[in-house]
């Protein structure tokens, strides 16, 4: 479930991400992913971990302090579209 909501993954959504994503690893418990912003090109590490039924999450930005809500805005669609699921 995890892989198929990361790529149903609408880029754009609230005005992110437009540079799109790139799926790096995937494998049953674990799920690496880029994400790119249209304007820099700066990319957004993100890293699943499904563990005991949880999916586990580590977000970084590479270059950086200020992501203006980026990251927060990707995860919580994640977030809304697993547990609709």
């Amino acid at each position: 479930e995890l892989l198929e909501t990361v790529k149903a993954y609408p880029p754009g959504q609230a005005k992110i991400d437009k540079g799109g994503f790139k799926i790096v690893t995937a494998t049953t418990d674990y799920l690496y992913v880029q994400f790119e912003s249209l304007k820099k090109g700066f990319i957004d590490d993100v890293e699943f971990a499904v563990r005991g039924g949880e999916v586990q999450v580590r977000s970084s930005s590479r270059i950086g302090f200020l992501d203006l809500g980026v990251n927060a805005k990707r995860l919580n669609w994640i977030s809304a579209e697993l547990r609709a699921k």
